[in-house]
């Protein structure tokens, strides 16, 4: 009884705040929050997670904790909230707890033995640990009528837009060029022979072109949002430009200034209403100057911003005081 008065509390105050934002006051938040929340810390969740405009949470939720989606909403009645699955991952461990993942461990199960991505070797081919990667190429066997784009396409409708609690989707892997520091052996077409690094990025392209396509023609009302998709924005409703070398404190985006700035006004010029661009800055919770230059890089644009540890940890909170001033709407598009 004591927490539920607390949480309806905290919803009552934190809808007071939520009144005072929309989508067309600036800055435009977002957090990329992949960590579990369970039942039992809706409580403390809640109400921090409803401060942000745009929320990218983990597809499980959907499964294991809805009453974390709907509560969000209830204090932040405009928030945006999609759900996150990686499109050529997955991990390798092949049951993973029902309780936990029950969308993964289905998934998991699922996969045809012909659709993984495969080393020159006959290895898994792995871009990030403890998981291996699918083959979304046009070289993908067809298994059952079905190849894993196929059954990728079919399970996000039947098993992930068919939950109401979310607004869209988020593709993790919506690579235009595969890492070829951390997946340099791939062999898409399985001839025994290292596939060139510029002859796979195009196969991969080929694969996924038709796929985005596929998931955004079947659910036309729900943004449907990549990272980092920045090719593919004839389907998509916005990419995210992921900060990752956290040993360049100063812009750490794999390209510099000027060049992210051109490709940030490509996504705001070629992407689909409407639009939902990321801009995922990273670095330790008291990294002030590297917070406020990405975050008045995201303000020269339409882009929402969030800023956390990085990719190996997306699951903090962190709030600073440029986050509660309203800028209101820009003066110029």
């Amino acid at each position: 009884m004591k927490r539920t008065c607390l949480l309806l509390v905290f919803i009552c105050l934190s809808s007071l705040w939520a009144q005072t934002r929309d989508h067309n006051s600036y800055p435009r938040l977002a957090n990329y929050y992949l960590n579990h929340i369970y039942p039992a810390q809706n409580a403390t969740m809640i109400p921090q997670l409803a401060r942000y405009d745009l929320l990218v949470l983990d597809m499980e939720l959907g499964a294991i904790n809805p009453a974390l989606i709907t509560g969000i909403r209830a204090v932040n009645p405009s928030i945006v909230i999609l759900a996150y699955i990686t499109v050529g991952a997955i991990t390798s461990e092949p049951n993973p707890s029902p309780a936990s993942y029950p969308l993964r461990r289905a998934l998991r199960q699922s996969i045809q033995n012909d659709w993984w991505l495969m080393t020159s070797t006959g290895e898994h081919a792995s871009d990030w640990p403890g998981t291996w990667m699918l083959n979304c190429t046009l070289y993908c066997p067809v298994v059952n009528g079905k190849t894993w784009t196929d059954h990728l396409h079919e399970f996000i409708n039947q098993s992930v837009l068919s939950n109401p609690v979310w607004d869209g989707v988020f593709l993790d892997n919506c690579y235009h060029s595969i890492p070829s520091d951390s997946c340099p052996d791939t062999d898409c077409d399985r001839n025994g022979i290292i596939d060139g690094y510029s002859w796979r990025d195009q196969q991969w392209q080929a694969g996924l072109r038709p796929f985005i396509a596929e998931v955004k023609a079947s659910n036309p009302t729900k943004p449907v949002v990549g990272n980092p998709g920045y090719i593919y924005g004839e389907s998509l409703n916005g990419g995210m430009f992921e900060e990752y070398d956290t040993f360049d404190p100063g812009f750490g985006f794999g390209m510099t200034w000027s060049e992210f700035m051109g490709t940030y006004y490509d996504l705001q010029t070629n992407f689909q209403a409407p639009r939902y661009n990321m801009v995922q800055a990273a670095g330790a919770s008291n990294s002030y100057q590297q917070m406020r230059y990405t975050l008045t890089t995201a303000l020269l644009g339409d882009a929402y911003y969030g800023f956390d540890f990085g990719p190996t940890n997306h699951g903090q909170l962190w709030w600073y005081d440029e986050f509660d001033v309203d800028l209101g709407e820009p003066m110029e598009e």
